[in-house]
């Protein structure tokens, strides 16, 4: 009976997640004008990983954002803040240093959008926005938070433990 009923939980989570998750169309990331901590231009190529890695989108002030920047604890979830990027839309190279340093996500790569022109570029509604990227495309976009951290926490971290898929060698059927 315990079983049967762990199995349905996982499946109600899961089923959230998925309800939550919006489908994006596969796409590779847009051109952005970005800013790092230290004032100089980033490309899109700076930004991006090799496998499967996240891109939150956050603005200063916004509370749900915090919620995103803690779903990942360093201490329980070691190195993946190294396949995280963070876009700080709007405000200062200072607001986003602090972010940064307040957040569980310290190791990621925190960039700046101070015109906030990611948003159109990205397709964002409403801030935060987190995006499961593969290489240099987008698989899929997450917008707001879970309702239970620890669902969200698992969005994450799943995804970002998912081996990417095996790509054929080139010059083979």
């Amino acid at each position: 009976m315990l079983r049967l009923r762990t199995v349905a939980v996982a499946a109600c989570l899961v089923w959230t997640a998925i309800a939550d998750m919006g489908a994006a169309e596969r796409r590779p990331l847009p051109p952005l004008l970005l800013v790092s901590l230290d004032g100089q231009a980033v490309q899109v190529s700076d930004i991006s990983h090799e496998g499967n890695w996240l891109l939150l989108y956050v603005e200063p002030g916004c509370g749900s954002c915090a919620a995103v920047l803690s779903a990942m604890p360093a201490e329980d979830y070691p190195g993946m803040a190294e396949r995280v990027t963070v876009i700080v839309g709007g405000g200062t190279i200072e607001q986003a240093a602090a972010l940064a340093s307040a957040s569980e996500l310290g190791a990621a790569k925190w960039v700046l959008n101070p015109d906030r022109s990611a948003r159109t570029a990205l397709n964002i509604k409403q801030a935060p926005m987190t995006t499961g990227v593969r290489g240099t495309m987008i698989e899929w976009t997450l917008s707001g938070v879970l309702r239970r951290s620890n669902e969200m926490t698992s969005v994450l971290v799943s995804w970002l433990r998912q081996s990417p898929a095996p790509r054929p060698s080139p010059g083979v059927d």
